[in-house]
């Protein structure tokens, strides 16, 4: 008997080692938020960071639905059937989470089979006023946000003064209702998307010198608003994802680092990076546009998208017009193609 109670003590103490080890593979070092959506307590707290359920609808309580039904891991918050309520992320005593710094790093989970899905959504608070709802203005956009549809993904970086700025890479699924791992690593210099380890973003380098006004701070200023589920398009534009395991870093990430924390968070099957080979980088390719973009935008720039773009919004009605708010995000890239002079190329 002693000897199968210490067998079973034993087995426990293993376990419990297993499941510490795995929970240590995460990457500690700078991280600022982390929630599992488990429940509506503990799972919306985490590495001092803290997920509040918010509602722009008059006289209504807020509410956030959880399904453990439909998760990438234990619970989930499911946006879409949340309707007209989401998230509002702040420090634990409610300051700004990302005023403050120059870089940043957000990785999550998501699962959207239809309509938008602003899963990530960083705003100046003198933008973002939810009593007074203070609204984007198109050509005069500031914010930082992840936009999603059911079958594309784009990454936003705007602080406008009458023209186009800059956009990051598209990318189209296959199984739109597939789980999907979103990261975004940003620094004064940069601003890259990654979906499950993929690199897809354009600037790698060189921002700050095309668009010396884009900096974290230069946008988000030192009473910033960071919201899941919610962008302050028009009336409000909300999001149709299921999102799970949502983490935020104060730094800038490689993408070795990137790598290394879309494996940790369950992306199997990633390589570390290859060294690119530099003996020869003086040679542009065939048609290669050498001509830096430019923030002047053409007299009929972003009037209108381009045709069969058009867009749903949050709240059903549908729009074609804005630097990136309710277009598709194809549509998005399309048209900021144009403006910018620049094409999409892959990083390796």
């Amino acid at each position: 008997m002693r000897k199968f109670i210490s067998l079973v003590m034993v087995i426990a103490m293993i376990a419990a080692l297993a499941i510490t080890t795995s929970a240590a593979e995460l990457p500690t070092e700078g991280l600022i938020a982390q929630f599992t959506f488990d429940d509506t307590d503990a799972g919306m707290k985490g590495a001092g960071a803290i997920a509040t359920p918010v509602t722009i609808v008059a006289d209504a309580e807020p509410e956030i639905v959880i399904t453990t039904d439909d998760a990438h891991s234990g619970g989930a918050v499911d946006l879409g059937a949340s309707g007209q309520n989401f998230l509002s992320v702040t420090k634990e005593d409610g300051t700004p989470l990302l005023s403050g710094l120059d870089s940043f790093t957000v990785s999550y989970w998501s699962k959207n089979a239809a309509a938008t899905g602003w899963n990530f959504f960083a705003v100046p608070g003198d933008i973002a006023d939810l009593n007074a709802m203070g609204q984007q203005t198109y050509l005069s956009e500031r914010y930082i946000g992840i936009l999603e549809t059911a079958t594309d993904i784009a990454a936003e970086r705007y602080n406008c003064t009458g023209a186009r700025t800059v956009t990051t890479a598209t990318q189209t699924f296959e199984g739109p209702n597939d789980w999907k791992l979103v990261t975004l690593s940003v620094s004064p210099d940069a601003f890259e998307l990654y979906v499950n380890g993929e690199w897809l973003g354009i600037y790698d380098g060189g921002l700050n010198d095309l668009y010396p006004n884009h900096g974290v701070q230069d946008i988000l200023g030192e009473d910033s608003k960071l919201f899941i589920g919610f962008g302050n398009w028009n009336a409000g534009e909300y999001s149709s994802s299921i999102v799970d395991d949502y983490v935020i870093y104060d730094h800038y990430m490689t993408e070795a680092e990137v790598i290394e924390l879309a494996t940790a968070m369950g992306v199997e099957g990633l390589e570390a990076p290859s060294t690119p080979d530099t003996s020869d980088d003086t040679e542009e390719p065939a048609g290669a546009d050498t001509e830096a973009p430019t923030t002047d935008a053409p007299d009929d720039a972003g009037t209108k998208a381009p045709a069969g773009t058009e867009a749903s919004t949050g709240d059903g009605s549908s729009s074609s017009g804005g630097c990136g708010s309710t277009l598709g995000a194809a549509a998005v890239i399309v048209a900021l193609t144009g403006v910018l002079g620049c094409a999409i190329v892959k990083k390796h």
